[in-house]
């Protein structure tokens, strides 16, 4: 363990510079939905399931519970949905699995590791306070508590979680985390020690604000890089999948035998699916976002198979870029890529020439 960062470390510099210089066949998807679990041990039922669209008809839960359900919605969030267990986390993993959402958060104090594999081992997005779970996916909330803004309650970090997911799932794509004001607040406590891949309330003359929007992943590789750190990029890659996915699944899979006259049908909807996702700023405009077929890897698999000029097999590494793509690979549509994802705004640098 470090001995930990100073405020200035983990939030993005702030430098000047004067030198530097639809989708209809594919459908966006909803943005703004929390699932909220917690434990009950009151309930007779091992797990059970509600589901809110407004603040003000919370019925069948606890007041606590049902409180933190009204500190969710302050979040402007379209949808909560709420999991509650008699015993323990794990019991409801199927049922979460079933509901569709954007953010998972739990306040149970004794299973926020479990929550934190969970959101690992299934790519959901996941709110856990003060564990290091090291992944894209999960966001380390570690402010130790919170006051609000009557300016005489005191919530601990884990109490404020489901008000923390739920700023997050309600957040336009158009913005990042750094432009939220938490106005329900008076102030936030610091962490004692403050590291990267920790998310962190501070402090502003203009009220409490997000000192670094970025999730807990810290251990990069070849395919797992820096930007993949920001809760931004990775909401927009989540969104991206998840999209193309259902589209194929609902459109395309089974409905078309696997030829190059067909894959380009699916390839001219996902390019005008970037185009959309330009428009929503999830991906850079001015970029050239584009799909195609992932010749390389068709012409590997090709000479894998024995296409490579022996036993009278035609030899695929001759293969024309064209040829390639005539040549679709068994039941597999090889798609590669090409797209740049919008961050959040939150560094400047400002450097001032002077005659």
């Amino acid at each position: 363990m470090s001995s930990g960062l100073s405020l200035s470390q983990i939030m993005p510099p702030i430098e000047v510079i004067f030198e530097q210089l639809a989708a209809n066949l594919i459908a966006t998807g909803l943005k703004g939905v929390v699932l909220y679990a917690t434990k009950n041990t009151a309930q007779s039922n091992l797990v059970e399931l509600f589901s809110f669209t407004d603040a003000n008809n919370i019925t069948g839960l606890t007041s606590v519970d049902a409180a933190q359900v009204k500190n969710i919605f302050l979040g402007n969030v379209k949808q909560v949905i709420v999991i509650t267990y008699s015993t323990q986390f794990s019991d409801c993993a199927n049922l979460i699995g079933a509901q569709n959402f954007d953010w998972l958060v739990c306040d149970d104090a004794n299973e926020q590791t479990n929550v934190a594999l969970y959101g690992k081992e299934n790519a959901v997005k996941t709110v856990v306070f003060n564990y290091a779970a090291d992944d894209m996916h999960v966001v380390n909330f570690t402010n130790p508590s919170v006051l609000l803004d009557d300016g005489v309650t005191i919530q601990t970090g884990l109490e404020y979680l489901p008000r923390v997911a739920g700023a997050l799932a309600g957040l336009p794509y158009t913005e990042d985390a750094c432009a939220l004001t938490f106005t329900d607040l008076a102030s936030v406590t610091m962490p004692a020690n403050m590291e990267l891949g920790q998310f962190i309330l501070y402090n502003d003359p203009s009220g409490v604000k997000v000192a670094n929007p970025v999730n807990s992943l810290l251990t990069l590789t070849t395919n797992i890089t820096a930007d993949m750190q920001s809760i931004c990029i990775v909401e927009g890659m989540d969104r991206m999948t998840a999209d193309i996915k259902a589209a194929f699944a609902q459109s395309y899979k089974g409905k078309y035998k696997n030829m190059y006259n067909y894959q380009c049908l699916l390839i001219a909807a996902v390019n005008y699916y970037f185009t959309v996702l330009g428009n929503m700023e999830i991906l850079d405009p001015n970029y050239n976002n584009v799909c195609s077929v992932d010749t390389v890897t068709q012409q590997a698999l090709w000479i894998a198979d024995g296409y490579n000029g022996t036993n009278g097999n035609e030899d695929a590494s001759t293969w024309t870029d064209i040829q390639i793509k005539n040549n679709a690979y068994k039941k597999q549509v090889l798609l590669l890529n090409n797209v740049k994802f919008l961050d959040g705004m939150d560094s400047l640098q400002f450097t001032v020439q002077m005659m």
